[in-house]
């Protein structure tokens, strides 16, 4: 994706590399557009925002620099394109393992895992993390027996609680 380096400069966009947040200052037009594509951004901000600074955010800003001419540094560039193309990367390969036809690997546990928990473990095995947020009641919790080591050694899941 092209930045937009013509027409009437709209904002300026710059990173802070200690607190790994982006400020992105805008006119008052532009801003009320971009409070609403990212909902991260309070609606109490008039004339500046601030934005965590990750791939995903990354990708987001390139395309608000593909629409808009925002002044922003070299090497601020340089580093929103390359977390804008580790952000593709990952958007292709989970489109790959989302496609119609993709075989789960297999994994050998003491039950079978159902075809959408293999999926789910490709997933994770991907990208490193995964929020897993199924339906309740398609496997997703720890068997109350199952052992879980404590600050106090190893106990039970059920037997855990909260302050417990």
């Amino acid at each position: 994706m092209k930045i937009a380096t013509t027409g009437l400069i709209k904002g300026s966009l710059s990173l802070n590399r200690q607190t790994r947040r982006w400020t992105i200052a805008a006119e008052h037009d532009v801003m009320r557009l971009l409070k609403r594509m990212f909902a991260r951004i309070p609606s109490s901000a008039v004339a500046d925002a601030k934005l965590s600074d990750n791939t995903r955010t990354c990708a987001e800003l390139l395309w608000v620099l593909s629409r808009w001419h925002f002044q922003i540094s070299p090497a601020d560039a340089r580093h929103l394109a390359a977390g804008a193309d580790v952000e593709r990367a990952n958007d292709e390969r989970i489109a790959k393992l989302l496609a119609p036809g993709y075989v789960p690997n297999q994994v050998t546990l003491a039950h079978p895992l159902r075809p959408y928990q293999q999926l789910v473990v490709d997933i994770l095995l991907q990208q490193g993390f995964l929020l897993c947020t199924d339906e309740m009641g398609l496997g997703k919790a720890q068997p109350l027996e199952a052992r879980v080591l404590t600050q106090t050694g190893w106990r039970c899941m059920g037997d855990l609680g909260v302050g417990a």
